[in-house]
């Protein structure tokens, strides 16, 4: 991590050159903690196998766990659609989960139903050029409330 905490890399050498130390972070995105499990292992079984006059380690830290798709957390995107039609706001469709962040509510979607993304809009997400939408909050608070409303209900 670079002194202004963003992650980057570059690499650039003679191809018959090993370096001394090299050291790389990435993250793991996947849909279900077994698709994260197998692919640390084999990431773990490719390190195992180093090169002549070379070790390699790999070291994992679970930061945010998965969250798959399920047909309650479709259910609620209806509901919320619902609100959405009833109050003359836009259809929202579900995000491709391969394009999502991570997000909190993961920690207790194993548990229940769950949505995310209902705050408010804005632009630079995650960078210096971050910036929310505050007209959009009117309509983000009017579908939160109904929504929470009507699964009291």
């Amino acid at each position: 991590m670079t002194e202004d905490g963003i992650d980057r890399g570059t690499a650039a050498g003679k191809g018959n050159v090993i370096p001394q130390k090299a050291v790389v972070r990435g993250d793991l995105r996947a849909l279900t903690v077994e698709q994260i499990r197998k692919t640390q292992q084999k990431m773990r079984d490719i390190a195992a196998k180093s090169l002549p006059k070379t070790t390699a380690q790999i070291e994992f830290t679970d930061v945010y766990p998965p969250m798959p798709p399920t047909p309650g957390n479709r259910a609620l995107l209806d509901a919320l659609n619902q609100v959405n039609r009833d109050l003359g706001f836009p259809t929202m469709e579900p995000i491709d989960p391969s394009k999502r962040g991570a997000a909190d509510v993961s920690f207790v979607a194993p548990y229940v139903d769950s949505l995310a993304g209902l705050g408010v809009f804005g632009t630079g997400v995650h960078s210096p050029a971050e910036a929310a939408e505050l007209d959009t909050m009117p309509e983000q608070i009017a579908r939160a409330a109904v929504l929470m409303y009507r699964l009291t209900r």
